[in-house]
């Protein structure tokens, strides 16, 4: 899982880095304990530095949300949080499709009240915008712009469907009942 947080420091006089980046890696130990922490520009036209962040310690990440339901609403829970203190704190930054995985996961939970047997993610599509050809493009500094389209089959019963921007933004949900009769 991967999150770019733009540095607040840049260009701003008085401002310590140092001070950024220890107040950074606090926020991101919340959600892991194993993150590599990598200087990058997201700027097109012009030099806009930032931290890509990336988190190696979430083991269950590879597996189903059914495999370990818990630890996913959990994850997500922090997740979430760990966004909010950083958008406060630091402004801009940018999710993988991951992130919006978990972003998608915390509103199913809160709108389900946590009464979740059965959970699948039946698609998820990453649209990219505005590539940086010369950068690695298995890392979000690469494409940090992108729409997330995931859609979840809830309890056999519902389908929920997300557009979520990589800013961290729900774009469009919608919810649907699987029954013959409603759908």
């Amino acid at each position: 899982m991967e999150l770019i947080v733009v540095d607040p420091t840049y260009d701003h006089e008085g401002r310590d880095p140092n001070e950024f980046l220890s107040a950074l890696r606090r926020e991101l130990s919340g959600v892991s304990k194993t993150f590599d922490c990598r200087d990058v520009d997201i700027g097109f036209a012009a030099d806009w530095p930032a931290i890509l962040a990336i988190f190696t310690g979430l083991f269950f990440l590879g597996k189903p949300i059914n495999d370990n339901i818990e630890a996913w609403f959990s994850l997500a829970k922090k997740f979430k949080s760990m966004l909010k203190q950083i958008a406060q704190k630091f402004g801009h930054y940018r999710i993988d499709e991951t992130g919006a995985t978990l972003l998608g996961i915390s509103i199913i939970a809160s709108q389900e009240n946590e009464d979740i047997a059965d959970i699948q993610q039946i698609s998820s599509n990453e649209i990219q915008f505005n590539n940086f050809p010369l950068k690695d493009p298995g890392h979000l500094d690469h494409h940090p712009d992108n729409l997330y389209v995931q859609v979840y089959l809830v309890n056999k019963a519902r389908i929920y469907v997300f557009g979520i921007k990589s800013k961290g933004t729900v774009e469009f949900q919608h919810t649907f009942n699987t029954s013959w009769l409603d759908f």
